[in-house]
């Protein structure tokens, strides 16, 4: 009895299997399809820039279109789970998703920088609507944890994206400061993905230090990355933003209003 839903939430996981559905026909089908029309024109037109990011769509695109395609299967996972009304659909959606809004958002960068149509919006935007309606509709969370998970989201996928960018700059640029801290973005960037899971999935005794300290790494280093970057190009760096994000990660649990986000025991 334990992996059945219990009847009071049946109505409520009603439309989970429809979200992981689609979540799966975009994460598998139209992921590869984007990909495989997408690739070679976007390194194409990174090199045409001589900036070296060739060689980075070259690597990354590819292991994001895993991402990418992880984020189908888990949705597939969650859509038969959902069928059979078991306990762990949701969680698995959750996961999903989170692989899924990974997988899609950076794709579209290098191509708007290299003056080709972003062709992942196509994946990024129905993610976007089903992290939404997955856990408004399905999950039935409030819209406080909705926004906390967004934001926690949001500095997840900045941070990953801090780690491809600082790749580009140890591997072609050779700065100091990224070959010392690229990769620990990449720690934070997991850490903060697990954090998004766990807000929508129940607050574990682990989840506030996880949290904070995924945060704190990403402050610490992605700080450093960012003021390198605008002294260097003599222009804001979008290696601030991640950091930003983090700091507001921690700051917020200061508010009074966060006790109205999470009861005492989740706090």
């Amino acid at each position: 009895m334990d992996d059945l839903i219990k009847n009071e939430k049946v109505e409520q996981y009603k439309l989970g299997w429809l979200f992981a559905l689609i979540g799966a026909i975009f994460g598998i089908g139209v992921n590869i399809l984007v990909f495989l029309n997408t690739y070679y024109n976007m390194i194409a037109a990174e090199e045409r820039k001589a900036g070296g990011c060739g060689v980075i769509v070259e690597y990354f695109l590819p292991a994001y279109t895993d991402i990418g395609i992880l984020g189908g299967v888990l949705y597939t996972i969650a859509f038969v789970g959902f069928l059979n009304k078991k306990s762990w659909a949701y969680s698995v959606a959750t996961a999903g998703n989170i692989c899924a809004l990974q997988a899609s958002f950076w794709t579209m960068v290098p191509a708007l920088d290299g003056g080709i149509f972003p062709m992942y919006v196509f994946l990024f935007v129905p993610n976007v609507a089903i992290f939404v309606l997955l856990h408004k509709i399905t999950g039935n969370q409030p819209w406080s944890r909705i926004k906390l998970g967004l934001l926690t989201g949001i500095a997840m996928v900045l941070a990953f994206m801090n780690g491809v960018a600082g790749t580009n700059r140890m591997m072609v640029i050779g700065w100091p400061i990224f070959t010392a801290t690229q990769r620990l973005t990449w720690v934070a960037a997991i850490g903060l993905g697990i954090t998004t899971h766990s807000i929508f999935n129940g607050i574990k005794e682990w989840t506030v230090p996880v949290a904070f300290g995924a945060a704190l790494l990403e402050v610490a280093i992605g700080f450093p990355m960012a003021v390198a970057s605008s002294i260097s190009f003599e222009k804001f760096s979008m290696f601030f933003l991640a950091p930003f994000a983090s700091l507001v990660i921690l700051i917020i649990p200061w508010f009074p209003f966060w006790k109205k986000m999470f009861p005492p025991e989740e706090a």
